[in-house]
């Protein structure tokens, strides 16, 4: 019963536990030291890089061997990463061309069906402009309105009017 005892004491006691400062630094690089692909890649690359100048002001050739061998290591997973994402862009950007294209066509195609419709059928636009002819309207030193005037002598040649 002792045993049962401390070990619910223990698991109480685990509970109520705060962590602090060091135990997460532990548990942080507990997991990074087993995760295969860093999952902020120019992060990885920054704390590398300065471990190799770290390294460099030491004299620790080997160390910056290994460190440079790392970097470029990571550096090549970081570009077939990035192939694979092109590629994957490129293909959904050649989709999206695709249906533009598509989008485009059918529009066109509704346009000209709309037109092959309306065909011979006059509609009522009230925007449009209307043709008619201008009328000056200013008096003369006569004192009729010169439209009236013209309107008057339209028949006539200009050599009449004067």
């Amino acid at each position: 019963m002792d045993y049962v005892r401390n070990k619910i004491t223990e698991v109480k006691d685990a509970l109520m536990y705060e962590f602090k400062e060091e135990d997460i630094e532990k548990i942080v690089a507990e997991k990074e030291r087993f995760r295969p692909h860093p999952t902020n890649y120019a992060m990885k690359k920054t704390q590398l890089m300065k471990e190799r100048d770290v390294a460099q002001l030491r004299g620790d050739e080997e160390s910056v061997a290994d460190l440079n061998a790392k970097l470029q290591e990571l550096e090549e997973r970081a570009s077939a990463l990035d192939k694979t994402r092109t590629s994957s862009i490129q293909s959904i950007s050649y989709i999206n061309n695709r249906n533009r294209k598509l989008n485009v066509e059918t529009a066109e195609r509704a346009i000209m069906e709309e037109i092959k419709a309306n065909k011979g059928k006059k509609t009522d636009d009230p925007f449009t402009r209307r043709h008619t002819k201008p009328v000056m309207n200013f008096k003369s030193h006569t004192g009729a309105s010169r439209s009236q005037e013209f309107l008057l002598h339209e028949d006539s040649t200009p050599e009449e009017i004067k």
